[in-house]
């Protein structure tokens, strides 16, 4: 049979079950129990002669059990003394003629609680005694042995118990983070790890936890210990996260709980305009090639008449219908900082036309390179203005360096004037 013991440890009632020894003798059938006093001292052996084998005292102790944290446990056992004393030390101990010792480690002396009813013991002073210690300021992730010896005297053979325990751990190592990604390292001495993410604490808490399994990294004889390596993605850029690492109670192991956060990198976009091909130029009869002028902005939304700043003009062009220029300038990119995860790209194109008869040009410069909507209309005889859209996805996960992209933005609507822009999009985090 077995016998249950709470022991209330760090707010929580733990409970350790020790096996019984042989159960205490009945007393005679007199008035009250028969209290027979255990002995002040070891009982003494068989005799001192020499070639004399030590022989069984009869006394017993049980199994080690401990209740482990990460930076204290408790040790509990039983045993037929009221008093033994325990070693502890990260130092296994060694089995010498038939006894084990654990070296320089000095041993502490323990006194039992006797559990017999009114203090009952056998003939022989063999009682039921529990005993319980506990043992802070440990390392995490460490093993400890442990040595309980009764002290059966002279001529007998010895009554010893050894136990190996590791404390726990769980501890948060680092995260590397990205603009849209992170990858969080962790250490645990359990194999498997709950792990959830938010934008609070409490939200992390209140989220459904994900099992993370981790590789065992510890050498054979050592506490264990596992690597975690999470990789989260689909993050907003330049904003903070909470992690939250926990472990449930399991067994004589006590659950831990460990908290973190971090802010994912800054994200910028640099957009330039590489070429643009002209499709029709929109001019009729012998007006030949305009001049061409093209601006560059970027936004989160697809609206053109949004009045947003425009990047300065390329180099004025001279082209006509099915022709592709790449020599437009240095003017035609936008830097940003984006958080969402698509990026309209607009391209204006205005062609002013010089009129037969004057020899005038009537310019459209005052109604781009500023706070403008994208146009789209045509004057005879002056100016035909309009606006090609793309549209780029930037990464949304974990990428090196920097993510390069090539979209292409077209005219839509089939105005007087109509090309294509290829734009190159490149995406760092900082």
């Amino acid at each position: 049979m077995h016998h249950l013991t709470r022991i209330a440890l760090a707010g929580s009632t733990i409970a350790l079950a020790l096996p019984l020894a042989t159960p205490a003798v009945a007393a005679p059938n007199i008035p009250g129990p028969q209290i027979i006093a255990a002995p002040t001292t070891p009982p003494s052996g068989p005799g001192d002669i020499a070639d004399t084998p030590p022989v069984a005292s009869g006394h017993w102790l049980t199994e080690i059990q401990a209740l482990t944290d990460d930076k204290k446990m408790t040790i509990g056992f039983r045993a037929s003394l009221p008093n033994v004393t325990m070693q502890f030390a990260t130092s296994a101990p060694k089995l010498i003629d038939g006894h084990w010792s654990m070296g320089a480690s000095q041993p502490v002396s323990l006194t039992g609680k006797n559990l017999n009813p009114g203090g009952l013991v056998t003939p022989g002073g063999k009682g039921n005694y529990e005993f319980t210690k506990t043992i802070e300021g440990l390392t995490p992730g460490t093993k400890y042995h442990v040595l309980v010896t009764a002290p059966v005297g002279q001529g007998y053979l010895p009554v010893q118990k050894v136990g190996s325990f590791a404390s726990e751990l769980l501890v948060n190592e680092g995260t590397t983070r990205g603009d849209v990604w992170a990858e969080h390292v962790f250490f645990s001495s359990r194999s498997a790890v709950q792990f959830s993410i938010g934008r609070s604490h409490e939200q992390a808490m209140a989220k459904s936890f994900t099992t993370v399994q981790g590789a065992k990294v510890s050498a054979p004889g050592q506490a264990d210990r596992y690597r975690f390596t999470r990789l989260i993605e689909n993050l907003t850029p330049n904003t903070k996260y909470h992690t939250v690492l926990r472990v449930p109670k399991s067994g004589n192991r006590l659950g831990d709980l460990q908290a973190g956060n971090f802010i994912t990198k800054k994200r910028h976009v640099m957009a330039t305009v590489e070429s643009i091909k002209v499709i029709d130029d929109a001019d009729k009869g012998l007006r030949g090639a305009g001049d061409l002028r093209f601006y560059l902005r970027a936004q989160k939304d697809n609206d053109p008449h949004a009045k947003l700043q425009w990047s300065k003009g390329s180099d004025d062009v001279k082209m006509s219908s099915g022709e592709t220029s790449n020599r437009l300038g240095r003017n035609l990119f936008v830097g940003m900082e984006p958080t969402s995860d698509t990026l309209h790209l607009f391209v204006q194109g205005v062609e002013d036309d010089t009129l037969p008869t004057t020899r005038k040009a009537c310019h459209l410069n005052e109604f781009f390179g500023h706070k403008n909507a994208a146009r789209q209309d045509s004057k005879s005889m002056c100016h035909d203005a309009s606006f090609a859209w793309g549209i780029a996805l930037l990464p949304t996960t974990k990428y090196s360096g920097k993510h390069e992209q090539v979209i292409t933005a077209q005219v839509g609507k089939s105005p007087a004037l109509r090309f294509e822009a290829k734009i190159r999009v490149v995406t760092t985090s900082m």
